[in-house]
């Protein structure tokens, strides 16, 4: 994960941020039904404080336009965010790593080729 925030905040003159320095902000983040919730409420915890969480929502595009907008931060998988989408903010590193995993299963047999480059793109991307 990474943290995601306005290029007019204060935390955006940084690299890398911990966890603890985020303490007080407002977050952003995507529901509960996301599983992304739960990762960050453990992380904070770990770190010392409980997240004020102001907006939770199923549409990653509001986030970052609220992000923009300052109205607060996000933790976010890396990846989810292109560089095309960063206008107006800024992606920090966290010293700690929070990560998830998902994991794909397919059945044997002929696939085509929209799948086998779905499969092949996961697989790439599970390497880095």
């Amino acid at each position: 994960m990474a943290l995601f925030v306005s290029s007019k905040s204060p935390l955006a003159q940084k690299q890398q941020v911990k966890l603890s320095d985020l303490a007080g902000a407002r977050f952003l983040t995507l529901g509960e039904r996301t599983y992304f919730e739960k990762k960050i409420v453990t992380a904070c915890q770990k770190a010392g404080y409980e997240p004020n969480f102001v907006y939770q929502g199923e549409r990653i595009e509001a986030i970052l336009e609220m992000i923009r907008q300052q109205l607060g931060i996000a933790l976010l998988m890396k990846k989810s965010v292109s560089a095309s989408q960063l206008a107006g903010m800024k992606r920090l590193d966290l010293e700690e790593t929070i990560s998830s995993q998902l994991c794909l299963v397919r059945l044997k047999g002929r696939h085509n080729q929209a799948q086998e480059l779905f499969w092949q793109e996961m697989k790439d991307s599970s390497l880095e």
